[in-house]
């Protein structure tokens, strides 16, 4: 089984942008992320999975400075830009990691890897049993799962699906059946971002 940490980053942040390039105790905030997750002793692979834009070619140069591999994807359809960087690299299992995370532990990264590995699930996050609660601090936050639920059909039919989504992507891929209650408290803790009304039908 072969798994790797992807790092989804672009420079066209609305609320910071160029965020992941800012310089951090003297080097940009995204070789933190690398250099902490090269620490990993369970990780095959560490991507950067970023956009086809112009201004992204900034991201891809820093990967290779870095020694890691790239891979250029839709701006705003990061669930595909997910699911062609981990078939590209030929990943079965997929650590989804963000880029303005510099203080990601890689020793709790292994942790939830060696769960998952010695268990039996589709999901394993240390984000809590639902996104109204977390176990831990918000930039430690980490999900691991298995690159082929993302084969399904209704998964790869859907456009546009925001970062955002992700996670509910991953939730409705294990064919659950929500509340409206539950519903509800996902959508409010994604807060005002975009949700395109096909993909909770």
């Amino acid at each position: 089984m072969k798994t790797g940490a992807i790092v989804q980053t672009r420079m066209g942040s609305t609320r910071l942008p160029g965020k992941v390039m800012l310089d951090l105790c003297g080097k940009p905030v995204i070789e933190h992320v690398i250099d902490r997750l090269k620490l990993s002793k369970l990780l095959d692979e560490i991507i950067i999975a970023t956009t086809a834009l112009e201004m992204d070619k900034v991201i891809v140069e820093q990967a290779k400075k870095n020694g890691v591999k790239w891979f250029c994807g839709s701006e705003d359809d990061v669930l595909s830009r997910y699911y062609y960087a981990a078939k590209e690299n030929d990943l079965d299992t997929v650590i989804r990691i963000t880029s303005d995370c510099p203080l990601i532990d890689p020793v709790l990264l292994d942790k939830v890897v060696e769960f998952y590995t010695s268990n039996n699930y589709i999901l394993v996050t240390n984000a809590g049993n639902d996104l109204t609660q977390r176990t831990f601090p918000r930039d430690l936050m980490l999900r691991c799962f298995p690159l082929k639920y993302w084969k399904m059909p209704f998964i790869m039919q859907q456009k546009a699906i925001r970062e955002s989504m992700l996670l509910l992507i991953c939730m409705k891929a294990m064919k659950k059946i929500y509340t409206t209650l539950k519903m509800i408290r996902i959508i409010l803790t994604l807060g005002g971002r975009w949700i395109q009304a096909k993909t909770l039908s």
